[in-house]
């Protein structure tokens, strides 16, 4: 099976590197700079941009990636720099009492990337467009089928979660365009084995959920002005629900551009593999090389307001399925979950304050 450049490339910026592996990359892309970032509205405004080779991992890709400056700069030519967060991410923190930058509806924002090896990268100017704010989201039961591992499908029971949004603002002309991401956070009860101190702990721990099925919508093809109860996001009952579930539903504005990048970015997520199967090029991009002509560039910088919406779901109205961990599970090894719930990224025992009492 083919690994198509642009998953590969999510799954790098959605994941920590991992150990080296070897794999056949295509020719043209094996020294492709992926830039991908975006900044966000809010009280603090927050910029966040990775920069990497698509494929760091290639044999031809061993040179070091140097980044001299990164800024984010507006329409009127006011400029901030990126600072090094973290391996290949550059970000800001903006308050909104900012006394040169202002963060505001409207206003169109790119980025500037400065490398050691003399090459410069430019994203278009992004306009922030204003996010509806979401009315309301509900979780309703239904059944349906999943593939087993003879290659089969079998019945299963899953949570549906279904929106209601309106698509349109005040201050604009046309309809919205929204994109949506997930997280959930869910409650485990560890299980320490009898030579361990009997500490049994509740863990909270929030992950990412519908990583390889993203959503967006232009509400400017749809005849109507909101959304009522759409099917925005599903999750099979297991474990995750056994002691209480909360998804977080992000629901951001898009550009006409934005919106045209992730939908083709679903697109080729979405692809089955099918032979008849128009074969996948490459995605659209905003950003380019302003001095020479330069093709190895992938990605898409863009604008947004979020606005969130949380929705418990209860251990009762998933039908109390089974808990992860007790009993425990055979052939557990240290670390594993259900001997120390922290051992898991995002896990804390503080009770966050978005859970009921």
């Amino acid at each position: 099976m083919r690994i198509y450049p642009i998953l590969l490339l999510l799954i790098l910026l959605a994941f920590a590197c991992l150990d080296e592996i070897d794999l056949a990359v295509d020719q043209g892309f094996d020294e492709t700079i992926a830039i991908e970032g975006r900044i966000v509205k809010g009280n603090p405004s927050r910029v966040l941009v990775g920069i990497s080779r698509l494929f760091d991992f290639a044999p031809d890709s061993r040179k070091a990636l140097v980044v001299l400056e990164a800024i984010i700069r507006d329409s009127k030519g006011n400029e901030l720099p990126l600072e090094l967060s973290d391996r290949g991410r550059y970000s800001a923190e903006i308050p909104e009492d900012h006394p040169t930058f202002k963060v505001t509806h409207f206003e169109s924002y790119q980025i500037d990337i400065r490398m050691a090896n003399g090459k410069r990268y430019v994203s278009d100017l992004e306009p922030l467009l204003p996010v509806p704010a979401i009315e309301n989201i509900r979780a309703i039961r239904t059944s349906g089928l999943i593939p087993d591992d003879a290659q089969d499908y079998i019945p299963a029971d899953f949570i549906s979660f279904e929106l209601t949004t309106p698509l349109s603002n005040p201050q604009q002309e046309e309809k919205v365009r929204l994109r949506w991401e997930f997280e959930h956070t869910f409650a485990v009860t560890d299980n320490p084995l009898p030579s361990t101190p009997p500490f049994r702990k509740t863990c909270y721990i929030t992950q990412k959920t519908g990583l390889f099925h993203p959503q967006s919508l232009d509400a400017n093809t749809l005849a109507t002005d909101r959304l009522d109860n759409y099917s925005l996001h599903e999750e099979i009952i297991n474990h995750h629900f056994a002691e209480g579930y909360v998804l977080h539903v992000y629901q951001e504005s898009l550009s006409s551009g934005a919106h045209q990048y992730w939908e083709e970015v679903e697109s080729i997520l979405g692809r089955s593999g099918n032979m008849f199967e128009a074969a996948p090029g490459r995605l659209q991009t905003n950003i380019r090389n302003p001095e020479e002509e330069d093709n190895n560039i992938t990605g898409y910088f863009y604008a947004t307001e979020i606005d969130t919406f949380r929705i418990y779901v209860s251990p009762a109205f998933a039908e109390f399925p089974d808990t992860l961990c007790i009993p425990l599970p055979e052939m557990v090894l240290e670390p594993h979950i259900c001997l120390d719930c922290l051992v898991e990224p995002r896990s804390t025992m503080n009770k966050p304050s978005f859970w009921p009492e």
